[in-house]
């Protein structure tokens, strides 16, 4: 017998599939956008402190990860929010 925990059903529209943060606690994550690939590391298999290539904080009001992000030669930060499929906001001035 398989045990499972924290599991449910039920209808999610056109959701494929859900993770919870609990799946992905002891993995490094690397999101490939462009080729729809995501690939799951042991957390002992990289040395972060040595590869990392942008800045990462937690938003003070909601917690969720932020990343800085150049654009037009300005640094904002933005929410980094891999379930959203919409567009972001951004000041006109830093946009032109």
């Amino acid at each position: 017998d398989v045990v499972l925990g924290k599991v449910t059903s039920g209808y999610l529209g056109d959701v494929s599939m859900i993770l919870g943060r609990s799946f992905f606690m002891n993995s490094i994550v690397q999101i490939d956008y462009p080729q729809k690939r995501l690939r799951l590391l042991s957390n002992k298999a990289v040395k972060m402190n040595q590869v990392k290539n942008i800045k990462m904080r937690r938003q003070r009001a909601s917690s969720l990860p932020a990343v800085q992000v150049k654009i037009n030669d300005k640094y904002v930060w933005l929410t980094l929010d891999t379930g959203n499929n919409g567009g972001i906001f951004i000041k006109r001035s830093t946009a032109v």
